[in-house]
């Protein structure tokens, strides 16, 4: 839940020869099934089709005056196609394919009595000039960074986090990769392996952006310990994360993790508005307790206001894959970091400054 994966469990096989990947993907599928956490276990491979192979003999086919690339063009254009035009329908073009009959292409026995063109205006049947069998290949072959692949992938138990069955089942799979030949690797994909990337993205820049927050804190609000308040509202935002996410049973995933950062902003921004509207009543000469309170009163309503647009406008998220996590964090932190901040900031400002009621 949180990224657009079907599958929270996925590892990619990579190799070049496909018998050897089948063999490590069945090791590897066991590996997965014998995990009590997982649940239909299986890859992406495809079923494997039957395939006309022929094979020209190049001996015969020079004896008989014919061209082999022009007799290989020949058979391609009859078997699987030859576009000769194209017509138009609405937008799209469509091609025009010139081939031979559904029965003589998928007819071993036709295919061997086909008759092609020779050099001198004669014809003559195909297998007098090559060998014909049938042979297995794959529906589809995956690759990744040019290398075949496969996917392996699964489902969890509800309940169950991805980062929780990778890190059990590590010492198996480390096991595994030790026994695997020169050029095949097996790596955690998907979901996590997306995740770990943008957390160790984000582990970059987050010093920067702390530097950038704290400065443009310092300018705003000219005091250390006003800003030291202001980062102090922080964590009244994780209350709300926190108890949703347990509620639902969900995970502290990537998406949730960019909402709880986005909720930060809101909140910071908000305890920014009570504390300058406090300074401009105490500017005004109000007292300190009246000002604190004056204050509140006076930014409640646009704060409540402003929450509530942000937390209507996330509602359509809600049920999507993708943005779902981040929408539920951001509503619910939303709604009870502004409450919190209402009533708990005044007194976190009182205890702080040590304002005393007249």
């Amino acid at each position: 839940y949180g990224l657009p994966f079907n599958y929270p469990m996925q590892y990619l096989i990579t190799g070049n020869d496909p018998e050897k990947l089948a063999g490590i993907t069945e090791q590897l599928k066991e590996i997965l099934k014998n995990n009590p956490t997982t649940r239909d276990v299986h890859d992406n491979r495809r079923e494997k089709r039957v395939m006309v192979d022929i094979k020209l003999d190049l001996p015969r086919v020079a004896a008989s005056g014919t061209d082999p690339a022009k007799l290989s063009k020949t058979l391609s254009a009859m078997l699987d196609g030859l576009p000769v035009t194209q017509y138009r329908e609405g937008n799209d073009q469509i091609d025009v394919v010139l081939r031979n009959q559904s029965d003589n292409r998928y007819n071993l026995d036709r295919i061997k009595y086909l008759q092609v063109p020779l050099g001198n205006g004669t014809t003559v049947a195909l297998s007098e000039l090559a060998d014909i069998n049938l042979k297995l290949e794959e529906g589809v072959i995956w690759r990744y960074n040019g290398y075949r692949s496969v996917i392996v992938q699964s489902l969890l138990e509800e309940g169950v986090l991805n980062f929780d069955v990778v890190t059990a089942l590590k010492p198996e799979i480390d096991k595994l990769r030790d026994t695997l030949p020169s050029g095949y690797r097996v790596e955690v994909f998907g979901e996590v392996d997306i995740s770990k990337e943008v957390d160790g993205q984000l582990g970059k820049t987050m010093p920067f952006m702390l530097v950038a927050i704290l400065t443009l804190l310092m300018f705003e609000l000219n005091s250390m310990k006003k800003m030291a308040l202001v980062l102090m509202t922080v964590p009244l935002g994780l209350i709300g994360v926190v108890s949703i996410l347990l509620l639902l049973d969900l995970s502290f995933g990537l998406v949730a993790r960019l909402g709880m950062l986005a909720l930060i902003g809101i909140i910071i921004r908000n305890t920014i508005i009570l504390m300058d509207q406090i300074d401009q009543d105490l500017a005004a000469g109000h007292s300190p307790w009246d000002a604190v309170l004056e204050s509140t009163v006076r930014r409640a309503r646009p704060i409540i206001l402003t929450a509530l647009a942000a937390i209507f406008a996330m509602i359509p998220l809600v049920t999507d894959y993708f943005w779902g996590p981040m929408a539920i964090t951001m509503m619910n932190g939303l709604w009870v970091a502004t409450i919190l901040t209402i009533f708990v900031f005044p007194t976190m400002y009182v205890a702080w400054f040590k304002v005393k009621e007249p």
